[in-house]
C-alpha cells in the first residue's frame, strides 16, 4: 500500500506576497491531494493569550510548500510551521510531512 492511497483531500495553498507596500495572501497551488490528520489529540500550541491546535499534512514530495504558507481546506485554514520532504530514491513511499496549526 502506497502512502498516496490517503490522500483523500484536494486543498489549496496561499502564500504572502507584496504588492503595493502591503502584504496579502495570494493562490499559490489549487487541487493538491493530501491527507490532514490531528497531531495529537492532546496537542495545543498557546502562543501569547492564543491557542492552536496542531495537525500534520502528507502529500506528494517536491510541493511548492513553504513555512508561513496557508493551507485551506473549505471554510478551514492552517498555517504552515514546519516542512519535512522525504523523498527517497529507493523508495515507493516519498512524501512530505508538514506541520500545520488551525485556531
Amino acid at each position: 500500500m502506497s502512502i498516496t492511497e490517503f490522500y483523500k483531500k484536494t486543498v489549496s495553498t496561499q502564500r504572502l506576497v507584496a504588492t503595493d507596500n502591503k502584504k496579502t495572501f495570494a493562490t499559490n497551488l489549487t487541487d493538491l491531494a493530501c491527507a490532514i490528520h490531528p497531531a495529537n489529540s492532546k496537542q495545543v500550541l498557546s502562543i501569547g493569550s492564543a491557542y492552536f491546535n496542531l495537525y500534520k499534512m502528507y502529500c506528494a514530495s517536491g510541493t511548492d510548500i513553504l513555512i508561513g504558507d496557508r493551507i485551506v481546506d473549505g471554510s478551514d485554514n492552517y498555517k504552515v510551521q514546519l516542512v519535512a520532504d522525504y523523498d527517497d530514491v529507493d523508495s515507493n513511499d516519498d512524501h512530505m510531512e508538514i506541520v500545520i496549526l488551525k485556531g
